[in-house]
């Protein structure tokens, strides 16, 4: 009886070590003493001693792989601005057709039966909470500020990429309401449709804005600085001397009702040394906007 006990706990003993094994937990010496003892022939010694050998140079790999914390936590605040952000694009294809009334077709017309693309570009980051910049590449038919709109033609030429946004926005906490913008930038100043202002312009220079909802009021205000043509007057390039815009911009919305929302509001652009470069730039159209 005894004998049959002793090889029962021997045999447990076998079996608890390689079950120890396998959960990578027996060292040298535990199994130096099982040969000894008797527990294990050595034939089984060196098959566990083989399998400890490799589960240890298993875990010394596993362990080199981890990345130190110290140095995760310092790659997370190197890139953690690729988390932050947002790419946005679109592309649109089209044809269209322009019949002017009363025009003859002749070389030059204004009539024309066309097709066009539009394909835009951005990347838009928030770098902390208070600072966000955006940078956007555009199509286009030349530099023209009023459209991205680009013509397929010229034998399959490659087509040009514009940059249309690159502006850095700044929202200071202790100023719940307020953005300071600065590049070229999406147009600052409330508008409806586009009864003054193209919606694909976007202006350069530096702009404030500010919003306040209290209850059913929304109070909003701009003003803006914009360069349009540097050193026009030939006297240097001072601020002085550059063919700028200016706005300013105050107004109110009222939430009337659940449907119903009344918007009021005044807005002056002025130009600054109008009289050394034309504004007529914009391409007026007829209108008498550079008389």
């Amino acid at each position: 009886m005894g004998f049959v006990k002793k090889q029962f706990l021997l045999g447990s003993v076998v079996l608890a070590c390689v079950a120890q094994t396998n959960a990578g937990m027996v060292d040298e010496k535990l199994l130096d003493m099982l040969l000894a003892n008797g527990a294990i022939t050595g034939a089984q010694h060196a098959e566990l001693m083989g399998d400890l050998a490799r589960e240890s140079r298993g875990a010394t790999r596993a362990n080199s792989e981890v990345p130190d914390k110290k140095d995760f936590v310092a790659f997370r605040s190197a890139a953690g601005w690729v988390e932050n952000t947002v790419l946005r694009g679109d592309v649109r294809v089209r044809h269209e057709s322009i019949d002017i009334r009363g025009e003859p077709d002749f070389t030059g017309s204004r009539n024309k039966d066309r097709q066009r693309l539009r394909a835009r570009l951005g990347a838009f980051t928030k770098i902390n909470p208070e600072v966000a910049t955006g940078i956007r590449i555009a199509s286009g038919s030349g530099p023209d500020r009023r459209s991205l709109m680009q013509d397929m033609d010229n034998y399959f030429d490659k087509k040009a990429a514009w940059l249309d946004l690159a502006y850095i926005d700044y929202t200071p906490t202790a100023v719940p309401g307020l953005r300071i913008s600065a590049g070229k930038m999406k147009q600052p100043w409330m508008a409806v449709a586009e009864v003054a202002w193209d919606a694909d312009i976007n202006p350069e220079g530096l702009a404030f804005a500010y919003t306040r909802k209290s209850g059913t009021v929304t109070l909003f205000g701009s003003v803006g600085y914009y360069t349009m043509n540097d050193g026009v007057d030939g006297d240097g390039f001072e601020f002085r001397n550059d063919l700028s815009l200016y706005h300013l911009q105050i107004g109110s919305g009222f939430d009337v009702g659940k449907r119903v929302h009344l918007t009021l509001g005044g807005s002056l652009f002025g130009f600054d040394n109008e009289q050394f470069g034309s504004t007529s730039a914009f391409r007026a159209n007829g209108n008498s906007t550079d008389r």
